[in-house]
């Protein structure tokens, strides 16, 4: 599994909190040093307002300083870019079938706007986010449990899914699972190779299955790890293959498959 930062690694973002940074501490009357980088750099954010209250001995909460810097950096996330080379980098990684994930001290939903707007989603199975795990990436600790995180993903892709048509039982991984079709009262497993097909409701695979698998349309069920690319109407696997989004369904496949990464 290939481990990778985002702010500064991935995206060309530092120069944002940097920014964020001089502006918040020039409205409060004090100067940006080295010595309070270094006190705030690789943190979460929880840790840097409790940091910079304490070294300012400032009189406003914690919650009051981390709304000023989120309110800073509104909207700053939607137009961060890539830092150079990246996506080709990822595309070599993923054609060598390299796994991938991100594990990150930025805010989540501005890691998430990143993400989205720069379609990295396709790449990575899991974003861990330092936040999540209450503690500093200069912590040792928080990457046993990022470790450990990894560890339940590889659990979930040891799940199977057992299926009887033809007079036979079959026993699937679901990470074979490419997508799931509705025909009438049966069911189509699209595989990684070959379809099997038998008797089933799609809305009760749906419930079995759990969060890893998406309804996209009422005929189709698909498996969010083999996710490519999407765009309102239109869902894009691992291989090529497009199958439609129903618009009723894409704004929740939207928020199912970011919950899904950040599992």
């Amino acid at each position: 599994m290939l481990l990778f930062d985002l702010d500064g690694t991935l995206i060309d973002s530092n120069g944002v909190w940097l920014e964020v940074d001089k502006t918040f501490l020039a409205r409060h009357g004090f100067a940006y040093s080295q010595e309070y980088h270094d006190g705030v750099a690789h943190s979460i954010l929880q840790n840097c307002a409790i940091f910079t209250k304490n070294y300012f001995q400032m009189e406003e909460s914690c919650e009051e300083i981390i709304a000023e810097w989120m309110d800073l950096a509104k909207g700053v996330y939607d137009a961060v870019p890539l830092k150079p080379h990246v996506r080709a980098y990822l595309d070599r990684c993923k054609a060598a079938g390299h796994r991938m994930a991100v594990f990150t001290a930025c805010v989540p939903e501005h890691c998430q706007t990143a993400v989205r707007n720069h379609g990295l989603d396709v790449y990575f199975e899991k974003i861990i986010y330092a936040q999540e795990l209450g503690e500093d990436k200069r912590s040792p600790a928080v990457f046993r449990r990022a470790a450990e995180k990894l560890s339940v993903l590889e659990k979930q892709r040891q799940r199977t899914l057992l299926v009887q048509y033809a007079g036979s039982s079959r026993v699937i991984p679901l990470e074979n699972i490419r997508y799931v079709e509705s025909h009438g009262h049966k069911l189509l497993l699209h595989l990684k190779e070959g379809t099997v097909e038998y008797y089933g409701k799609i809305g009760e695979l749906e419930q079995e299955l759990g969060g890893q698998f998406a309804r996209i349309h009422k005929g189709y069920l698909v498996n969010l790890r083999h996710v490519e690319e999407y765009a309102r109407g239109q869902v894009t696997l691992t291989g090529g293959e497009k199958l439609t989004i129903s618009k009723y369904k894409y704004d929740a496949f939207v928020k199912q498959h970011l919950r899904f990464l950040r599992q």
